[in-house]
Order: structure tokens, then C-alpha cells, then sequence
């Protein structure tokens, strides 16, 4: 008879493990987190597979997996990755030295592409190699430093006119700063926020929390372990970062709902004797997991109003004559989240060739700059405001005529 765990929960309870958080960076805006999952478990399957046929394609796909996730987000991919590395590398312990150096060749002509990519673009933009430019965006507007403990300047106030960004500098950088200067500040956040917002949100609820510690007699398994250790590895290495956002979660939500998985197996096996255990669990899992699932979906779907991060998906492109520009009007005393932030351009490799290019609204001349600049090279574009505080789309007409006022 097939196990119960196995096979119904494997099918059901991984994929609706959703709680409200994690449904809502899922379903409302497309994020790194869920295609660096995606890359991670790519590798372990690549893995997985390499230890069943020795077949060097696994080792390409791991490759590519591993490049395409490094410069995705490469915090998360050292982290997330390092058990599967280490595994690898116990596994070709006795291979032949042929063996090993064609399997690390391959990993990294496979590497190589994206992490050369990534250093043209890095090169490009910022005029350095290794500094990409969202390091380079934390040190000039937020005064980070990346890695590591940080500092607050009180004199530090962000070059910019964007008064979203400075609100976002002083409301939100500035105090998680201030409960980052220390070892001692720092471990007691990895405890008392880290490891339960993780849980909170990974799961669909707390009491699955239990199931948890009965999953490690089930790591005698080199191939549990390691996805297993997976969330304990990203735990550990994001520590060494001052942010922890919900959607950060989603880099070790397999790790933790497998954790969950891996209990319950232990716990039908452990009680065995007692008929039902298994379909009690697995119907307690998936219970738990659909009901929560149908609450975020519910949430939503009845949440009054328009954020900026809908009106950024749906009523703008449905009310905008493409090519445009929208320019986002912010108020400090807006009902948005400063960190509902519109002005991107991840469509297109060139914010120029974006059908919809999203600015902040500045005002005055810095603004007529940019109707400058289109109305010389794009002078069809049609300009609108959005007022994030009333949120009505305003037509402000051609750039070419905004250009000459």
C-alpha cells in the first residue's frame, strides 16, 4: 500500500501550505523569492536525480539552476544551496579524479554565463564589477553596507527630492537599523522574530509546529537531511543581513513544510500500531492547509479599496494609451505602505522600451527634464499622474507639448 504521507500529503499539503502573508506576496506582485525557490528545488532535483544515474546533464542543470538563482538573489542562493553543495561534494568523495574535475567543470562553465552577465551589468551601471546596483542604491540613499551589523548616522539624510524615499529612509531603514547594532541585538531578533515570523508564515498554522521535531528521526536519510537543513542554513547566513521581510520566507518555505511532512512520517511510524494514524495526520495537514489558503483567497478578494500596487497592475494599464508615462504623486499621509513602491520597470531590459515608464512625480523642472528627454526621443508618449492619496489617474497630455511649457 502506497504511505499515506507520502503520497496524499506530498500532493496536497506542499502546494496549499500558503499562509496569509506568503498568499499575499504570491498573488498580488511578482517578486524574486518565489523564482529563486523554484532554482533552489531545480538544483535539488538535479541532485537528486545525478545520484540515481551519474548522468552529467544533472550536473548542467544544477549549474544553471545554481548561476540563474546567484544572481537572482545571492544571499538566499549561498544559503539555500550550500547543504546541496555539500552533499555533492560528499557524494564524489570516491569517484574517480576524472569524475570530479569534469562535474566541476561543467558546474562551472554552466556558472559562468549568468555570473559574467551579472559583472558586465554591475560594470555598466555602477562602473564597478562587484558592486551591483542595489548595493550601490543602499549606500548612497539608505547608508547600508550590505552585510553585517550596521550604524545609524543621524546626519545621513538620503541626495534625493523624492520624499518617498526619505520617509522610507527615516520610518522604516532607520529603526530596524537601530535593533541591528550588536551581536547580542542581533541574536535576540534571529529569536524572537526570525524563527517565528518563518513559522507564522510558511505554515498554515501554528500547530503544525509540533509535527516538527519527530521530522529529525527521519534524517538518517542523506537526502532528507539535506533539504531539511536547507532552512537552518538560510536562517543562519540571512542573520548576517539587518532586514527579515515576510516574502524572505519563501526561500526556505519547502525546507519547513517538508520539516512538517518529515514529522508526521515519523510520528505514523512511531505509532503504527494504532489504526487510522496516518490518514488522521494527513487529513489534519491538508485541513489546516486548504482552510487557511481559502481565508487568504477570501481576504483579498474583499480588501476595500485601491492600494498603488493594484493600481499598478490593473487599473492603469486597462486606462493609459500606451506608449505612456505615469508619474506617482506621494503624500506622507497617503493610506499606502512606503513600501508600496510602483516606479519599476522589470518587463523590459531597457526602461525606454517600456510601453508604461513609471517616474515619481517631482514637480517643477525635474519633471519637465524627463518631457524633455521623451519628447526628443519618444515624443508620443502620453504623460498621467496618479495621486497615490485620492489614487485618481490624471492625463497630463504629449510630452512634446510638456515639454515646451
Amino acid at each position: 500500500m502506497t504511505d499515506l504521507i507520502d503520497g496524499v500529503a506530498g500532493l496536497l499539503a506542499v502546494p496549499l501550505m500558503c499562509s496569509l502573508e506568503l498568499f499575499r506576496w504570491l498573488a498580488v506582485v511578482e517578486m524574486s523569492h518565489a523564482a529563486g525557490a523554484m532554482w533552489c528545488l531545480t538544483a535539488l532535483f538535479a541532485w537528486l536525480a545525478w545520484r540515481k544515474t551519474k548522468a552529467l546533464r544533472w550536473v548542467a542543470l544544477a549549474g544553471i539552476a545554481a548561476g540563474w538563482y546567484a544572481i537572482t538573489r545571492p544571499l538566499d542562493a549561498i544559503c539555500v544551496l550550500l547543504p546541496i553543495v555539500l552533499a555533492w561534494s560528499w557524494d564524489l568523495r570516491r569517484a574517480p579524479v576524472k569524475v570530479k574535475f569534469t562535474s566541476l567543470a561543467i558546474v562551472l562553465a554552466m556558472i559562468a554565463p549568468f555570473i559574467s552577465m551579472q559583472l558586465a551589468f554591475d560594470r555598466a551601471v555602477t562602473g564597478h564589477l562587484f558592486q551591483t546596483p542595489l548595493s550601490m542604491y543602499y549606500r548612497t540613499y539608505m547608508n547600508l553596507h550590505g552585510v553585517g551589523l550596521e550604524t545609524d548616522d543621524p546626519k545621513f539624510s538620503p541626495p534625493t527630492a523624492s520624499k518617498l524615499i526619505r520617509d522610507t529612509y527615516e520610518t522604516f531603514v532607520v529603526p530596524r537599523v537601530r535593533e541591528f547594532h550588536t551581536v547580542r541585538q542581533a541574536a535576540w531578533q534571529w529569536l524572537t522574530y526570525r524563527i517565528p515570523v518563518s513559522l507564522g508564515v510558511a505554515l498554515p498554522s501554528l500547530l503544525l509546529v509540533v509535527l516538527i521535531p519527530a521530522g529529525i528521526l527521519q534524517l538518517a536519510d542523506l537526502r532528507r537531511a539535506v533539504l531539511w537543513s536547507m532552512f537552518w542554513f538560510y536562517l543562519g547566513g540571512s542573520a548576517l543581513f539587518f532586514l527579515f521581510l515576510s516574502q524572505y520566507v519563501m526561500a526556505l518555505a519547502p525546507a519547513l513544510i517538508f520539516s512538517v511532512l518529515l514529522g508526521a512520517k515519523a510520528i505514523a511510524r512511531i505509532y503504527s500500531q494504532w489504526q487510522g494514524v496516518e490518514v488522521f495526520l494527513v487529513a489534519a495537514i491538508v485541513a489546516l492547509a486548504v482552510h487557511r489558503t481559502s481565508a487568504s483567497s477570501n481576504f483579498f478578494m474583499q480588501r476595500p479599496g485601491m492600494t498603488v500596487g493594484r493600481a499598478n497592475y490593473f487599473l492603469i494599464p486597462s486606462r493609459v494609451k500606451e506608449p505612456a508615462i505615469v508619474l506617482f504623486r506621494y503624500a506622507s499621509d497617503e493610506p499606502d505602505n512606503v513600501l508600496d513602491e510602483p516606479v519599476y520597470n522589470w518587463d523590459v531590459a531597457w526602461p525606454d522600451e517600456a510601453p508604461i515608464i513609471r517616474a515619481h512625480d517631482l514637480d517643477g523642472e525635474r519633471n519637465r527634464e524627463l518631457f524633455v528627454y521623451y519628447a526628443k526621443i519618444q515624443p508620443s508618449r502620453t504623460a498621467y499622474l496618479y495621486d497615490r492619496k485620492t489614487r485618481v489617474l490624471r492625463e497630463l497630455g504629449n510630452v512634446a507639448n510638456l515639454a515646451r511649457k
